[in-house]
């Protein structure tokens, strides 16, 4: 019976299951940042970003980004620095990527707005794994995510 309730209001109970999970990210996001306000906080998240903070100031285009080394970087490179490298990597990014760009489809109206927001995101972060292999990639990927 609740395999059966679940089959037939699932398709009326996913929007209302998204709308909450996004208001509890919304919330916790806010309550991190109170936190991270705090003196206790702001040493809990320097000492959790300092590996992050290490590896964008160790290459040439965090530099720029940080400190004024010359002309600002493009977000194509700042991309380069923070995602992987190898195939497995570049396969888990490449899934998620996917599923943020087809998680539009769950929000009925909402979703068409997404798409035209995240169509130039995920076309930099394509360029930034496979513009050297596969340059045309990034058309392909942006002309998806526009359509309808």
């Amino acid at each position: 019976i609740v395999v059966g309730v679940l089959i037939v209001g699932l398709p009326f109970l996913l929007p209302i299951v998204v709308v909450l999970a996004s208001s509890l990210v919304g919330m916790s996001g806010i309550l991190v940042a109170l936190y991270a306000s705090t003196e206790s906080g702001r040493n809990y998240v320097g000492n959790g970003l300092s590996p992050l903070v290490h590896t964008i100031l160790s290459t040439a285009s965090g530099q720029r980004l940080v400190y004024e080394t010359g002309p600002r970087p493009t977000p194509v490179s700042v991309a380069r620095i923070v995602l992987p490298k190898d195939l497995m990597g570049k396969l888990i990014v490449s899934l998620l990527i996917d599923l943020i760009g087809s998680s539009s489809y769950l929000l009925p109206f909402v979703g068409e707005g997404l798409d035209l927001a995240w169509a130039p995101t995920q076309t930099i972060l394509i360029m930034a794994m496979y513009d050297t292999v596969t340059p045309s990639l990034k058309y392909v990927s942006f002309v998806e995510e526009m359509l309808p």
